[in-house]
């Protein structure tokens, strides 16, 4: 993978490789985006670049490949939606190179290593990369190819295949604008990107992965593990997230009322799991946390639409199983907005997971702080940007709107002690009257209806 900051040329550095391998008839070349439009932008540099090299070299519209003399093919691809990326499985290509990495999920990168393959003996396959820091891939790439790795050193991972061991190199290749000495108005360029953020500019100028450019959250706060033991003026309240396709979460949180803070206590993070297994897991590790029962259950607002195939919700199935919700509130910009004023005033706290304990939340730890704004044309900066691992984000923002917007009803307000000279002592006389009940109030003798 060649990338880092802004201005490098990678991607001219992908549209480039092909010509390595064009006088083979058998070589075939996948050039992946994510979505159409930014496609184009490939194929308008290819359609700058190819001709000068090649003339010959034809581009077919229709198809969405260059076509060389030879017969090699340069294919242009995308895949916006995940499943997108099925529709290359009857193909096959010796070169698959992936523009801006970090726009791709792990599940559509490696999908394509089954599609890496050739017919030629001259041409191995080959995946090829190029990628800033961000977008919905950060953490994924960042783990692949820079976790406990040095820069330009070439790592041989290896796969057992029928009890060998097959070695497959890996390596990551920085990228600055200073490598690209050919960039015209470079000093114009860098100066531009140093007004913007300090975060920004860490990630596109100098490729600094772990400041990540246009976050829409901070660090999670970690709490310490007997917070709870410290205070018993707390409640628990349970929030979830529920997907068909994608994981569902469950997070538990414990506000301290009097201290206006919040701990996120215990998660569980369900792939692929059914409805029974969701409130079994739920019932489970309610018994082992041994706290109060949450006075506070809320779901995602989808969980409440009626199912085509039982003709009932999610939320009523679960009820059916003793898991009782109400619905979540679905003002997005408010949530994300309360979610960030805790973390401004370090009121937001998780619990960091133990080994053997139903305590901890890894998934919320791990993928809040990676979470992006939505940054595009006449895009909302207080939304997330779309097909990101937000699961655990949307279940907090649940629990912390019902913290924020429903005290009255998680919070019960002390019973007020009795006084002759309020109106409370005249309305619990009258009700117990209606019920049967005799009462002798001073001066006045006994009361009977």
């Amino acid at each position: 993978m060649y990338g880092g900051a802004a201005g490098g040329g990678k991607t001219d550095a992908l549209i480039m490789l092909p010509f390595y391998r064009i006088h083979n008839a058998k070589h075939r070349c996948l050039m992946l985006r994510r979505t159409r439009p930014q496609l184009q932008e490939v194929i308008d540099r290819t359609l700058q670049l190819y001709p000068d090299i090649v003339p010959t070299a034809d581009w077919h519209e229709a198809q969405s490949r260059w076509k060389f003399p030879s017969g090699a093919i340069v294919q242009m691809g995308y895949a916006e939606h995940e499943q997108d990326i099925m529709k290359f499985k009857t193909f096959e290509y010796d070169l698959i190179c992936f523009d801006e990495l970090t726009s791709f999920t792990e599940k559509q990168y490696l999908f394509m290593f089954l599609r890496n393959r050739t017919k030629s003996a001259e041409l191995p396959p080959l995946m090829r990369s190029a990628t800033n820091p961000g977008d919905i891939g950060h953490e994924w790439v960042k783990r692949r190819f820079l976790e406990k790795r040095e820069p330009y050193k070439v790592y041989d991972d290896y796969v057992e295949v029928d009890s060998k061991k097959i070695y497959v190199p890996r390596q990551f290749i920085p990228s600055r604008i200073w490598d690209n000495p050919a960039m015209p108005n470079r000093d114009q360029y860098i100066a531009g990107i140093m007004q913007m953020s300090a975060e920004d500019v860490a990630a596109y100028l100098y490729g600094e992965w772990d400041r990540l450019a246009g976050a829409m959250f901070q660090q999670v706060m970690i709490a310490p593990m007997n917070a709870l033991a410290d205070s018993k003026d707390y409640f628990i309240v349970r929030a979830i997230d529920f997907g068909i396709y994608d994981p569902t979460c469950v997070l538990w949180l414990a506000h301290y009322p009097k201290l206006g803070l919040t701990d996120v206590i215990s998660e569980l993070y369900i792939r692929e799991a059914t409805l029974d297994n969701v409130a079994q897991e739920i019932k489970k590790r309610e018994k082992l946390m041994a706290l109060n029962a949450p006075v506070y259950s809320v779901g995602s607002p989808e969980m409440f639409n009626t199912q085509a195939t039982s003709n009932q919700s999610i939320a009523t199935l679960l009820g059916a199983q003793g898991v009782y919700l109400e619905k979540g509130n679905k003002d997005v910009t408010a949530g994300w907005g309360y979610l960030r004023t805790l973390q401004q005033r370090q009121a937001l706290r998780a619990w960091p997971g133990q080994d053997n304990t139903p305590w901890g939340v890894p998934n919320l730890c791990r993928t809040l702080p990676i979470l992006q704004r939505d940054t595009g044309v006449n895009r909302d900066p207080n939304r997330l940007r779309p097909r990101q691992e937000d699961h655990a984000a949307d279940a907090l923002r649940y629990g912390i709107m019902v913290i924020f917007e429903r005290p009255e009803t998680v919070v019960k307000p002390e019973p007020e002690p009795d006084n002759p000279n309020k109106d409370n002592v005249f309305d619990k006389v009258m009700k117990e009257l209606k019920q049967g009940k005799k009462h002798e109030i001073p001066q006045l003798g006994v009361w009977d209806f």
